[in-house]
């Protein structure tokens, strides 16, 4: 009897100490439960129990909570450490910046790699309401225009406008036409010029500065007065970044033909 009680007393010890930190809708790994004296065997006895449910790939979430992808992409930066981050488009539409996704569509969340990393199979596999859109990228340094986004219960780390815009650039497809990127940027007039300064000097893509410049320049933007563009290297000849369009001697880029402002 004595025993059936200190079994019970232990359960319940595991129990407490498991939802005690455990927030709604918080996904978790074994380096979680081990960080909060939870071992293995404990886990499987909540999973029977009904207390938690497997995503796989060593994740767990608490039985009646629903999948939350925030909740993903704060668990894969901060419990596993991995470099990556909310980019471009998604980026831009969670500060405010353009919300043009299409009805109908499941919303589409761009996510950088910052290093050659296999993403974890419960992130890959489960129905978080969203499709993500994995991608490996050095266009910009790794540390370089990154913020903590907080305007919800999840903190994790995204591009800043300045980042953002350009690593939607080079997502883009701009054979046809520069409608969409133009929508995105007519809500930046609050970038910083000194990040935007540092970003076009480190970027690895003579297109995407190039294509930055241009818009700016179109939609006069106060910031294009501000830039040092002798620091940047724009490299030389011209760039196809339009299919058929017109070339901008400014920037020496080919643009769709109803988009050149120039002569």
């Amino acid at each position: 009897m004595e025993t059936k009680r200190s079994n019970i007393k232990k359960r319940n010890s595991t129990k407490n100490r498991l939802f005690l930190n455990w927030k709604d809708e918080e996904v978790h790994t074994y380096s979680w439960f081990e960080s909060h004296g939870i071992s293995r065997q404990s886990i499987h006895q909540c999973l029977n129990n009904k207390l938690i449910k497997k995503l796989g790939g060593g994740a767990y979430i608490k039985a009646n909570d629903e999948l939350n992808w925030q909740a993903a992409i704060f668990t894969a930066q901060k419990e596993l450490q991995l470099p990556l981050h909310v980019s471009g488009q998604s980026a831009l539409e969670m500060q405010g910046a353009g919300h043009f996704i299409q009805m109908g569509k499941r919303p589409l969340v761009y996510i950088v790699k910052r290093e050659e990393i296999r993403i974890p199979i419960w992130l890959k596999k489960n129905d978080w309401g969203v499709k993500f859109y994995f991608k490996t990228s050095s266009l910009l340094p790794s540390d370089l225009g990154l913020i903590e986004y907080n305007q919800s219960k999840f903190h994790f780390t995204l591009s800043s406008k300045e980042r953002a815009i350009m690593e939607m650039i080079d997502n883009l497809d701009l054979t046809d036409s520069f409608e969409t990127l133009e929508r995105y940027f007519e809500g930046l007039l609050d970038l910083r010029s000194s990040l935007v300064q540092q970003l076009l000097e480190n970027c690895s893509s003579i297109k995407v500065k190039r294509v930055f410049l241009y818009m700016a320049d179109k939609l006069k933007f106060p910031i294009i007065r501000k830039l040092n563009i002798h620091r940047i290297k724009l490299g030389r000849g011209k760039r196809v970044v339009s299919k058929n369009g017109k070339l901008n001697k400014t920037y020496n880029i080919t643009v769709p033909v109803y988009d050149d402002y120039s002569n």
